[in-house]
């Protein structure tokens, strides 16, 4: 194995064991750099992609317009090589990411995400039944998901040393975007995990284990406990993800500035929680409706 391919093969094994990305997206990267190395062949470029100047780079995506490649599918390609630039950049390979900041143009159409009303929170959390241990740990769970806005997997790696009860703080580890945070606690939350981390025989490690086999939760364990919950309340679409959807909307519709959400949820810019403003303004839009349909009657 050359050096060039060990570096890469150190890059997989980063996005694996220390990102904790999928296989599949993984496989995914693969295929970006895969690409370029065809772009390299046929242009007889420097094979050190990474030292690769800007209008290299752009002459690589223009090559996978060429080739036919949609402009989302380029657009992935961008996020691909610029997420290895900052790696990059952070071990001292390169002196600077030539990507950051760049993107194409019309590369992706962002459809909003599925977002619970407020009023569809208090129905769904009131409907979990609290009889027994597990049904208080499951409701819990979804309480965890909505409250702290976190992604399924941050849930998942949560261990009881990361919640501070003194400060009423949570401290997310490991996050998609490698940026540890501290998230505060609301009110309804700190009861049931102070209740919850008390029962608990160990003052450490994961904070929610399954029941049968007492092993760390699964992003698809916290799936099946969200997707049950769900079918009971006949609530459709709803998966664990919606509910940190709903936290940003909720938070942006309470007047949280973008760039205090944007460090709540882990982005590494305000850009990317901007796509949660459409909820903003579809309430904006319901709410001049309602004056409109007063201001009617009283034209009568």
């Amino acid at each position: 194995m050359n050096s060039n391919q060990a570096y890469l093969e150190g890059y997989y094994e980063y996005l694996l064991h220390v990102r904790k990305l999928k296989k599949d997206s993984v496989k995914d990267v693969k295929c970006t750099f895969n690409k370029v190395k065809s772009f390299i062949d046929e242009r007889k470029a420097n094979e050190q992609f990474w030292y690769f100047e800007i209008d290299e780079f752009v002459a690589f995506f223009n090559y996978a317009e060429e080739k036919g490649m949609s402009p989302k599918s380029i657009g992935k390609f961008v996020t691909h090589l610029r997420s290895f630039l900052e790696y990059s950049w952070r071990v001292g390979k390169i002196k600077k990411n030539v990507l950051d900041g760049f993107s194409i143009k019309n590369a992706q159409v962002r459809i909003p995400p599925r977002v619970l009303s407020l009023e569809e929170v208090t129905t769904f959390i009131k409907a979990l039944p609290q009889v027994t241990r597990i049904e208080r740990e499951r409701r819990l769970i979804i309480l965890t998901l909505y409250g702290l806005g976190v992604r399924t997997s941050e849930l998942c790696r949560l261990n009881i040393q990361h919640i501070d009860l003194d400060k009423r703080q949570v401290y997310i580890v490991q996050s998609k975007n490698d940026i540890n945070r501290y998230i505060p606690i609301p009110d309804g939350l700190y009861i049931e995990l102070a209740i919850h981390i008390k029962g608990q025989r160990k003052r450490t490690g994961p904070l929610f284990k399954t029941h049968h086999k007492h092993k760390r939760l699964s992003v698809g364990y916290v799936g099946s406990v969200v997707k049950e919950a769900a079918v009971r309340v006949g609530l459709k679409s709803v998966t664990p993800k919606t509910f940190r959807h709903s936290f940003a909307s909720h938070m942006i519709e309470r007047g949280t500035p973008l760039e205090v959400l944007a460090s709540l949820m882990g982005h590494k810019t305000p850009k990317e929680t901007s796509v949660y403003l459409h909820s903003f303004e579809d309430s904006r839009k319901k709410s001049i409706s309602k004056l409109e349909g007063i201001l009617a009657k009283e034209d009568r």
